[in-house]
């Protein structure tokens, strides 16, 4: 089987990924890694994988956590997808590369019922982490035309890890209270 992502953690760090995501299997790590999944904003199921094992989530997740318990940095190879994966089967790679700097903003606040562009488009970005800081309201995200009917769920307490260079804009639906979000991005 061959892996469609892999993974270089520091020591002891977590990365998180997005989903959907429901099966997962170690190829090949140095270590146990430890896994937690996340669906609709909530902390579902945590396992830790050794290379060669594999986890079937009971439903579909739209993050999953990553952690390195060893005090030292290591690679992994794993295949993520949203359906079982037989040994014989071959995803497509993707390398995950961190970026060499990280920025920090200010946590933005998104007033309620409106949308704002949180981050402008940045060539040099790598990943934009993104946390809805707020406890009971979901916000939509995307690009220029998120509203409250379009763009993906950034539901409360979650953080979003998105690999793409573009605008990111965030609407919040809610009518009567703004939500606060934090921002850090990794760039070249």
């Amino acid at each position: 089987m061959k892996p469609n992502k892999i993974v270089r953690f520091e020591a002891n760090e977590t990365i998180q990924l997005p989903g959907p995501i429901r099966f997962i299997k170690i190829i090949s790590a140095t270590g146990s890694v430890g896994i937690k999944g996340y669906s609709k904003g909530r902390f579902t199921e945590q396992t830790v994988l050794v290379q060669g094992r594999s986890i079937e989530f009971n439903e579909l997740q739209d993050a999953v956590d990553f952690t390195n318990g060893l005090s030292t940095a290591h690679t992994i190879e794993i295949v993520m997808a949203v359906g079982r994966v037989d040994d014989d089967s071959v995803a497509g790679e993707v390398n995950v590369i961190k970026g060499k700097n990280l920025q920090t903003t200010p946590d933005n606040n998104i007033a309620f019922n409106s949308q704002e562009l949180i981050l402008p488009a940045n060539d040099a970005r790598r990943f934009a982490h993104i946390t809805n800081l707020d406890s009971a309201i979901a916000l939509r995200w995307g690009d220029v035309n998120t509203a409250a009917n379009r763009g993906a769920m950034l539901w409360p307490g979650m953080t979003l890890v998105v690999e793409n260079d573009a605008a990111i804009y965030v609407f919040n639906p809610d009518l009567a209270s703004g939500v606060d979000v934090a921002i850090t991005e990794e760039l070249d």
